[in-house]
């Protein structure tokens, strides 16, 4: 199984919005469909217990599928980093490949930086696709 960590802000939700980016969240879909990966929250809202009904209630349309793609959130494991948390989850999780990708400069192994004004963007989405080992649409 192919693992895309995903943080939030920065990432689909862009400054000054209340909902999540419609081609932040177009782009998140065709990762998707082209790589097979499941999501796991590494996000900070994942913290809270109502994540999933906060993440419906910011999504910009009735289309929800790419939820259903989320399978498991990051360990809270303050005062630790979130790279440490992501490979607390990797020692307890076999993968088949893995992309994390954040609008946080993390030092890592397949860390994938947005710009948080852009977000998850077509040259996001194409290096995301290319760490998780399929072919980019370029």
């Amino acid at each position: 199984m192919k693992i895309l960590f995903l943080d939030l802000d920065g990432v689909l939700m862009l400054p000054n919005q209340n909902k999540f980016n419609i081609n932040a969240i177009n782009n998140l879909r065709d990762i998707l469909a082209k790589t097979n990966c499941k999501i796991v929250l590494s996000s900070s809202w994942r913290i809270s217990d109502r994540y999933l009904g906060d993440i419906k209630q910011a999504n910009p349309d009735s289309d929800l599928n790419w939820v259903s793609n989320i399978i498991d959130v990051t360990p809270d494991l303050f005062p630790l980093s979130r790279v440490d948390e992501i490979n607390h989850w990797l020692s307890l999780n076999p993968v088949d490949g893995y992309a994390i990708v954040d609008d946080l400069k993390l030092k890592t192994d397949n860390f994938v930086k947005t710009n948080p004004r852009l977000g998850l963007d077509s040259k996001i989405k194409d290096k995301l696709i290319f760490t998780l080992g399929a072919k980019c649409s370029a």
